[in-house]
């Protein structure tokens, strides 16, 4: 299940990739700052897959719980083969719980690695000396910068070559970072590294902070150049400072292809229709937009906690037979068996017992469990109960009739077995006391000189059950219950209790 969600985690980031790169075009037709679309790009990435994962898109709520009902034997339903669990821990980890360690372990290693950067850059800004540029208070380095640094209070950095410039360059220079502080640049830009590193593995997301970043510059560029008017020095000034380049990822040296890309964006001419082309594209921004937000999730939810997933099919209340030409299919099988170690019950699993629940289960047309029930116990509640917890988290392919989807009964039998390396068969102790030469199988009774009620004309060789049913020949021990109550009344039931003759 987790390959599923990690394909539509790209898809979506795709699709909101495309939507930003459409609305930043139209915010720069019409004069607009581009960097809160890409933005708002990298935060729905993360943010669409949780709300879906939770949900929230779908239908705001969870379906009812699954609830017990009695086997209707006037019903045909289609069936599944049993499937037979057993707890986890006798075969290794799936691939689904691999990929998903490798996720936190990887996004785990970035967000430390980013935080010893931080902890890394304080230590290195005390060797740094106070200054005054143009009478702005600047941190001034050895050779990092120029830059805007800083998360909570952030400061202008320049080189010690840059306080060489030529007067007309520094003062840009510094009106540039200057710009970059004010706007709060460098928080957006440390806002867009933690949400890589939270889906370090989606491609899609760093190629939105790479354009992100790009964005931040061209924003601040217009800022600058609507403040001086000076393309022309501007312009010397970014060739400056490409020949210089630093390790920093703020400030003015980005790569050729970004500088090139932003002294372009200088000078590009605004002639046209700019008004049309600004509403066509965001047009479009909105439109595949709307398609990021109703792009399905994949069915199920990994987990069994999660609550189960509603839509606007109806819920049968109880099977009903459904014609179908493909039946359903468990497609997180793997999924399901790692649940059984945590439903199946302690103390039952312990003392090595296990048994077979036949339940019923709803599934919609999109393949999700809407509903479950007990067809047949397994004579445990417990297991019952658990195996309708594992139902829970099951996800089916969709049921057709010919070439249309169909929600679909399904009788599903779930065996829970324990360990029987671990849990073996017991030797009944043997009594210290008894006779070696005594016949075990004897009966103690047998004697019929202790029996207070034999017949002395009797003959001591006829069975005196012959004549009796196998049901009077049992013993009559009276079966005692608790009483049922509906609420706090109690009332009479009718109950099936299944008795086994065995043979010893």
């Amino acid at each position: 299940m987790i390959l599923s969600w990690l394909t539509y985690l790209v898809l979506v980031s795709a699709l909101l990739a495309l939507a930003a790169w459409s609305l930043e075009r139209a915010c720069r037709w019409h004069g607009w700052p581009g960097r809160w679309a890409w933005a708002g790009s990298l935060a729905g990435s993360v943010a669409l897959p949780l709300l879906a994962w939770s949900g929230v898109l779908r239908d705001g709520g969870s379906s009812p719980a699954p609830t017990v009902m009695p086997l209707p034997g006037a019903f045909v339903m289609e069936s599944l083969p049993p499937l037979v669990l057993q707890p986890a821990g006798s075969t290794g980890p799936s691939l689904e719980v691999v990929l998903l360690g490798l996720w936190l372990a990887t996004s785990s290693l970035l967000l430390v690695y980013l935080l010893a950067a931080s902890l890394r850059l304080r230590l290195r800004v005390r060797a740094w000396r106070s200054g005054d540029v143009d009478g702005v208070p600047v941190l001034v380095s050895d050779t990092t910068g120029p830059a805007a640094l800083g998360l909570f209070r952030a400061r202008v950095v320049l080189p010690e070559w840059a306080l060489r410039l030529d007067h007309r360059l520094r003062h840009l220079l510094v009106l540039h970072e200057t710009e970059h502080v004010r706007a709060g640049d460098p928080q957006l830009a440390v806002a867009g590294l933690v949400m890589c590193a939270l889906m370090p593995w989606n491609p899609v997301l760093w190629w939105q902070l790479a354009r992100l970043r790009l964005a931040i510059e061209v924003d601040c560029d217009e800022r600058v150049l609507r403040r001086s008017g000076d393309v022309e020095a501007y312009g010397s000034l970014l060739l400056e400072v490409g020949q210089r380049r630093s390790r920093l990822v703020l400030g003015l040296v980005e790569s050729r292809s970004m500088l090139e890309r932003r002294i372009r964006m200088m000078t590009r001419s605004e002639k046209g229709r700019r008004t049309l082309r600004a509403l066509g594209l965001g047009s479009v921004a909105v439109l595949v937009l709307a398609v990021a937000c109703e792009t399905p999730p994949p069915t199920g939810s990994g987990d069994a906690s999660s609550p189960p997933q509603g839509d606007e099919t109806p819920v049968e209340a109880a099977p009903v037979f459904t014609p179908v030409s493909v039946e359903p299919r468990l497609i997180n099988a793997g999924e399901v068996a790692g649940l059984v170690s945590r439903h199946y019950p302690p103390l039952l699993r312990d003392a090595g017992i296990g048994g077979t629940v036949s339940i019923w289960v709803y599934i919609d047309d999109s393949g999700r469990v809407r509903n479950a029930g007990v067809a047949q116990s397994s004579g445990h509640d417990a297991l019952d109960q658990a195996a309708l917890a594992v139902a829970e988290s099951m996800a089916f392919s969709p049921a057709y009739n010919r070439d249309q989807r169909v929600p679909v009964w399904i009788m599903l039998p779930l065996t829970f077995e324990p360990d029987t390396e671990a849990h073996g068969t017991a030797e009944p102790a043997a009594d210290p006391t008894a006779d070696p030469t005594a016949d075990p199988t004897a009966d103690p009774m047998a004697d019929p000189t202790a029996d207070p009620t034999a017949d002395p004309t009797a003959d001591p060789t006829a069975d005196p059950t012959a004549d009796r049913t196998p049901a009077e020949r049992v013993p009559q021990v009276p079966v005692r219950f608790t009483p049922a109550r509906n609420r706090d009344e109690a009332m009479p039931v009718w109950v099936a209790l299944p008795i086994t003759f065995e043979i010893e």
